[in-house]
């Protein structure tokens, strides 16, 4: 049984009618009316599973003639009917975005349909999908301060992506617009921000009931892309940075030393440490653009921003230091046994040594070139690695160090190891075979580019970043 229609479902029905509602989906997909009619009993009948008719397959494949004869044989009745998910023909024009379509059903200026749910539901579906043509035609058919509050606000943001204003300043208050403001600071919709303050530049000045900007909403929620629109505004950011939340006095600063209030905000980055360095780079980034005098001020609870940053990251110190020595341990272990096998092979060359003189039998060959060479960058480069890893194991972990010695002692160690453990394969390999003389050297020409893996992995992310500030969408000459 149909439970919105009150029709019962003959889909599942004899054998006799799946074949008649196939030849009538054939029809409906191919606008075929002479086949349509000789099934006229069944057309306000669900043909499908989903509960379609034959007018919801048709609008879908967008036999406009189709719907229009059967609007004209049935009326209005043909488009209440709803699918199993409560969408009716109105639903299915909005769905695919044709405006044709939705001005064969509208057009019909009953007085019952379409119903003001209906229209409700065929807007904020065209809205949601993007057809920006059926969303202006649709927000003229009914008065939108009739919508709900959540059904306004998400208009209200679908109108602004797609830069449809006059609808959206219909939709939603000044209230609205500025809590789906920090709403999108506070996620990170960097593009909706910026189309937002495209067409209102004021709203750049607003501030929320704690008198903070949206910059101080993304900066508290470490939204990278939010802020780095700020950086963009020249002067303007000098006067945002220096708002003072209101029911704690906290500056900009003093935001970014306190933890993100989502977690997950931290383990975007692996490993405690790393997290710490993470959050000291926002402060230090943060710290750029505020007054000296801030950097010094104290909050309703006497704290500066250096000392609450302390405070709030102590246990994350703690914690990256754990993580930094027991890296260490295990990565030193690794360097050490490759050391040793380095160092074990400089007695054993490939070949032996002459009877005679007492050199290596291939001291002329590629391959004890090519076996030389790779044993001493491995010998070299994994005690590198070593003394890396022990000047980390005795490290003293303040809190700066997290900034840029650590981090780069882990670097210079990993990518030591890396390298060792590269010589280590391609010694192993020469020593082995013999056949990898004539084209040893070849193979060790390639290796300069093979060994840092560590170091392409920067390059990529600093591309990134970069990329993402050369790129924005952010036009700071729209403000002027």
């Amino acid at each position: 049984m149909d439970r919105k229609n009150g029709i019962k479902d003959p889909y599942l029905g004899s054998a006799q009618n799946v074949l008649k509602h196939i030849k009538l989906h054939v029809a409906a997909l191919q606008g075929d009316l002479e086949t349509a009619k000789k099934y006229e009993n069944d057309l306000q009948l669900p043909i499908t599973q989903n509960g379609e008719t034959a007018l919801h397959i048709a609008i879908l494949a967008g036999q406009k003639e189709f719907v229009k004869k059967l609007v004209e044989w049935f009326g209005t009745p043909i488009l209440e009917i709803q699918d199993e998910k409560g969408n009716d023909a109105l639903s299915y024009a909005a769905r695919i975005g044709s405006l044709d379509m939705v001005n064969v059903i509208v057009d019909v200026r009953d007085s019952i349909y379409p119903s003001l749910k209906s229209k409700k539901k065929a807007l904020l579906k065209a809205a949601r999908l993007g057809h920006a043509d059926i969303t202006k035609r649709l927000s003229k058919l009914i008065d939108l301060q009739l919508l709900e509050d959540e059904e306004a606000r998400r208009l209200y943001i679908c109108c602004v992506e797609m830069g449809l204003y006059d609808e959206e300043a219909q939709t939603s208050s000044t209230k609205e617009i500025e809590n789906s403001l920090f709403i999108a600071a506070e996620v990170g919709n960097v593009d909706f921000i910026i189309k937002l303050i495209g067409l209102n530049p004021n709203l750049l000045w607003t501030i929320d009931k704690e008198k903070g900007s949206i910059f101080h909403v993304a900066v508290q929620h470490r939204q990278e892309k939010i802020f780095s629109l700020l950086l963009q505004l020249g002067g303007i950011k000098e006067i945002l940075a220096k708002f003072i939340t209101a029911s704690d006095g906290n500056s900009l600063l003093h935001l970014v030393a306190e933890l993100p209030p989502d977690p997950e905000k931290l383990n975007t980055v692996c490993g405690a440490a790393l997290q710490l360095h993470r959050e000291l780079v926002w402060f230090k980034e943060v710290e750029k653009i505020i007054p000296i005098a801030y950097k010094f001020m104290e909050n309703s609870d006497k704290w500066t921003a250096q000392a609450l940053f302390a405070e709030r990251h102590q246990k994350l110190r703690e914690d990256g230091e754990k993580w930094m020595k027991q890296t260490a341990e295990s990565s030193t272990i690794v360097a050490t046994l490759i050391a040793g096998v380095m160092f074990a092979a400089a007695f054993s060359v490939p070949g032996g040594f002459d009877s005679t003189s007492g050199q290596p039998s291939l001291i002329k060959n590629n391959l004890f070139v090519f076996f030389s060479i790779s044993e001493a960058i491995g010998l070299f480069s994994s005690s590198a690695s070593i003394l890396m890893f022990l000047s980390l194991l005795t490290s003293r972990y303040a809190q700066d160090d997290f900034l840029k010695f650590v981090p780069i002692k882990l670097l210079i160690g990993f990518t030591s190891l890396f390298i060792s453990i590269t010589a280590m394969m391609k010694t192993h390999f020469s020593s082995h075979n013999p056949t990898v003389a004539s084209s040893g050297c070849r193979v060790f020409k390639r290796l300069p580019v093979a060994l840092p893996p560590a170091r392409e992995t920067l390059r990529e992310v600093h591309a990134t970043i970069e990329k993402r500030k050369s790129t924005s969408k952010f036009d700071p000459e729209f403000i002027a």
